[in-house]
């Protein structure tokens, strides 16, 4: 499956059709998330009620999603910084070695996943 809505649509379509049909889904991305509530909704189903969704990245569109997307929020800027360091002290010294960079990450849990919903009249959004 591709890392994109349609991706993520299909994926979805596979897993409503198994023996014993999915109940969550933990997603490559927001995006494939995205994708997978809309084939939900296109079946009838509700996220965060019918099937569980969790995504990837938090991008900004995973809180206006209807219902809101759970998602793990990662440091992409720092990952990038830290991976640019050692590439850069990689070429410097001429050694190129395989190296593990351990970042921070957070589970933000939103009603996708049936985590809480808003309330009438507030928005899930800062």
């Amino acid at each position: 499956m591709l890392p994109n809505r349609a991706g993520g649509r299909a994926a979805l379509a596979q897993a409503l059709f198994l023996a014993s049909p999915a109940t969550a889904c933990l997603c490559y991305n927001d995006v494939v998330a995205i994708g997978a509530i809309h084939k939900m909704r296109y079946r009838g189903l509700v996220p965060g009620r019918d099937v569980a969704v969790v995504g990837f990245d938090d991008i900004d569109e995973a809180q206006q999603m209807v219902p809101p997307l759970t998602s793990v929020a990662a440091d992409p800027v720092g990952l990038g910084e830290r991976a640019a360091a050692v590439l850069l002290r990689q070429i410097s010294s001429g050694r190129i070695r395989p190296e593990t960079i351990v970042g921070p990450a957070e589970l933000v849990v939103r009603a996708s996943c049936g985590g809480p919903r808003p309330t009438q009249g507030t928005e899930n959004t800062p």
